[in-house]
């Protein structure tokens, strides 16, 4: 898959869903599946959901941009509810999420490893415009380092979710941000939650790239 170099653009156009260059940027239609029970952190979370239905969206069409200062990926799937309001006990807004490799090898299926963080950028319907940077090292450690850096444009209609998830392609931090550089490649995946289904933290579906994420270069 490649972020397309898209010159004589601005971040605002680049988050904009009806910016024209986005019809020629090629979208990749990745199969989702829902995350193993068996993966799930707890015994808890294992046994209340062993037998329920999760893991709803079966597929997303993802692509890709940059202006050499900042990327988007751009999102698009089905969901018949937009959910996006949210408690702590039985309302669950929808959300996606985009994985990237803060270093090679680092395992997109297990959210990274020891050693092998994983950045993921997150989006929530309740949420709006405000995406959140996080970092992980595994299952069940994620951590959020920022909720400035990435920003969000969502739109809902027609049963499909449209979205844009956007932020810097360099960013100074201590934290194990991925740095994104034209010419470069990574592993890649995406992640959804059905908030109607009750899909929440572990409770998703997935889809690791088949290939690698390339940074394109100007030319």
């Amino acid at each position: 898959m490649k972020a397309e170099y898209i010159k004589n653009v601005d971040l605002k156009q680049l988050r904009d869903l009806k910016s024209s260059f986005w019809k020629k940027v090629q979208a990749n239609k990745l199969p989702m599946n829902p995350t193993p029970v068996a993966m799930q952190p707890t015994q808890a979370i294992r046994s209340e959901w062993e037998d329920k239905p999760f893991g709803l969206v079966e597929e997303v069409s993802l692509s890709a941009a940059h202006n050499g200062r900042f990327i988007a990926f751009r999102l698009e799937w089905k969901d018949p509810n937009q959910d996006a309001k949210r408690n702590d006990n039985s309302i669950f807004s929808d959300g996606a999420a985009v994985m990237l490799a803060s270093e090679p090898g680092a395992p997109i299926t297990m959210m990274g490893a020891p050693g092998l963080p994983v950045n993921i950028l997150y989006w929530r319907a309740d949420e709006g415009e405000t995406g959140r940077n996080i970092v992980a090292e595994g299952i069940g450690t994620s951590k959020t380092v920022d909720q400035e850096m990435v920003v969000c444009t969502e739109h809902w209609a027609d049963n499909k979710w449209q979205l844009i998830i956007a932020r810097p392609m360099k960013i100074e931090t201590k934290e194990s941000i991925a740095q994104l550089s034209p010419g470069e490649d990574m592993s890649y995946g995406v992640v959804i939650w059905n908030g109607a289904g009750g899909e929440r933290a572990g409770i998703k579906s997935y889809a690791a790239g088949r290939d690698q994420l390339v940074v394109g270069e100007a030319g």
